[in-house]
């Protein structure tokens, strides 16, 4: 594992050296200084769950650290790298190189976020070409895929998705993917089947023969037929979100919305103009208030980008599919929470 954690880092059992990783290199939350490797004066870079001060960018390091796991790898050994670069999230900063680059970019946020993607670039691409070095590309299955939309206010666009990171709507949920694996997939496959980021642990564990036992049931199904063979999701419903007053799913054409909570920044695109960005104050002013609604249906193969909501036409889906959602709010397990305390500058939140 390289690089953020984000499971939890309350007790030395959460650990990523406790939950099946052989190593570990990097941080265990998001937003940390690129440079310094600090949140908020507490210091988050680790290796094999130890206080690491290695110096540098973060995406370097991580880059150079899995770089250095393929040349080291022994002749007919398998492994698995997991390296979720921390790039582009906030805060924006790259180094100086990549932002000149990037300098006829007017706004400095898209300035940043453009030039913090060029390096991720970068890095892929010596992770990829030490894999050809070694003649192991071949034998390789190589995944690339993201956790959530764009921050509108930080230098991403969503396209025409609606809102941003952190809402239930398309914009914030909804990303690209992209699966190689030479003679094992096809060139040019295109899949626009609902799928979700739970489904790689279970494709994965049957793609190496790995044991799939599992104390409680997993939510994620196994979607290699899916992206071999051109089957249909496996998914009778995906849900997005459930939360005490708030939640989203989806069931086949249909997507309910239950208190989306969203204001006219969530519109904002950085990206091309287009219809949204273009809206005239008074416009984005209807928008939002139309965000207000409690009950939102869309129907996405019309619809992709949520503008028509269909929740007054169509009564008899959202009963069924806010059903659904108050399945899964039932059958959630509170969150595990240590009596550590809430604050980044304290040296045993780190285990310094």
């Amino acid at each position: 594992l390289f690089r953020s954690w984000h499971l939890g880092h309350f007790l030395p059992d959460y650990l990523p050296t406790r939950r099946g990783f052989d190593t570990q290199y990097g941080h265990y939350n998001g937003a940390l200084d690129y440079f310094t490797h600090d949140r908020d004066g507490g210091h988050d870079w680790h290796r094999n769950d130890k206080d690491s001060r290695d110096e540098g960018y973060t995406t370097n390091l991580i880059g150079d650290e899995a770089v250095r796991v393929v040349e080291q790898a022994q002749p007919g050994k398998p492994f698995f790298l997991y390296v979720p670069f921390n790039a582009p999230h906030s805060p924006l900063q790259a180094p100086d190189e990549y932002l000149k680059r990037h300098a006829h970019l007017a706004d400095r946020k898209r300035q940043a976020f453009a030039a913090m993607v060029e390096c991720l670039d970068e890095q892929v691409g010596r992770v990829v070409a030490a894999l050809e070095k070694r003649g192991l590309v071949k034998d390789t299955l190589i995944l690339f895929s993201s956790d959530n939309g764009g921050p509108l206010g930080l230098g991403a666009t969503n396209g025409s998705l609606r809102a941003q990171k952190g809402t239930l709507y398309e914009g914030g949920t909804r990303v690209c993917a992209f699966a190689n694996w030479a003679g094992r997939i096809k060139a040019g496959t295109v899949v626009n089947e609902p799928l979700h980021i739970v489904d790689w642990f279970p494709t994965l564990v049957k793609l190496t023969g790995a044991p799939a036992a599992q104390k409680t049931p997993l939510d994620g199904l196994d979607i290699w037929p899916v992206i071999t063979a051109g089957k249909p999701s496996p998914h009778e419903d995906i849900l997005i979100n459930a939360t005490p007053g708030s939640g989203a799913i989806r069931m086949g054409e249909w997507k309910l919305v239950l208190n989306g909570r969203i204001d006219a920044n969530d519109l904002q695109n950085a990206g091309p103009p287009n219809a949204e960005a273009k809206a005239a104050p008074k416009k984005k002013k209807a928008q939002e208030k139309a965000a207000g609604v409690a009950v939102e249906l869309f129907k996405l193969a019309d619809d992709p980008y949520e503008r028509n909501n269909l929740a007054g036409q169509h009564p008899e889906v959202v009963q069924q599919l806010r059903a659904r959602i108050e399945a899964y709010q039932k059958a959630a397990v509170p969150p595990k929470a240590g009596n550590q305390p809430a604050n980044y500058k304290a040296p045993r939140v780190w285990g310094e």
